[in-house]
């Protein structure tokens, strides 16, 4: 785990600096034939010509570290449509995007679906048709994208 958390602080602001967020970072295999494996995104969406930069850079800086010995293997990637969003940041890079979100009440469980307004200070403002919703993020228990076709 403390590798984990080594890497993610060695590869976050490498990303930062491209205006990239690092959503989550995995390893898988062992010394020798890893693979590591991360999510990003940004504003609007990553593309696959900025996946590929950002891989350039966070390899660069992995090798300049020395922080993974022998071979590994690097895969950097949106973290795709269907990953819950979970964090502040998460619902403020899809700021105008619709979401169906389940979220607490008071005992109650609630469902709502609407385009994000706004999402800081821990509340998330949620446009439901003629109604603003304002939910504090600690009470979302889970919030997809809903795609839409143009």
């Amino acid at each position: 785990m403390t590798q984990v958390n080594e890497l993610k602080n060695l590869i976050e602001p490498v990303l930062a600096g491209m205006g990239i967020d690092l959503v989550d970072l995995e390893i898988h295999g062992r010394k020798g034939s890893l693979l590591l494996r991360i999510y990003a995104d940004e504003i609007g969406g990553i593309s696959l010509e900025r996946c590929a930069s950002a891989s350039l850079a966070v390899s660069d800086c992995l090798d300049q570290n020395g922080l993974l010995e022998g071979a590994y293997r690097l895969e950097l990637s949106s973290p795709g449509t269907d990953r819950p969003l979970t964090t502040e940041r998460d619902f403020q890079r899809h700021c105008g995007r619709k979401v169906k979100l389940t979220y607490r009440d008071n005992d109650q469980v609630q469902d709502a679906s609407g385009r994000i307004e706004e999402a800081a200070g821990g509340l998330l403002q949620l446009q439901t048709g003629t109604d603003l919703l304002t939910i504090p993020l600690g009470q979302v228990v889970l919030a997809k994208i809903i795609i839409e076709f143009k």
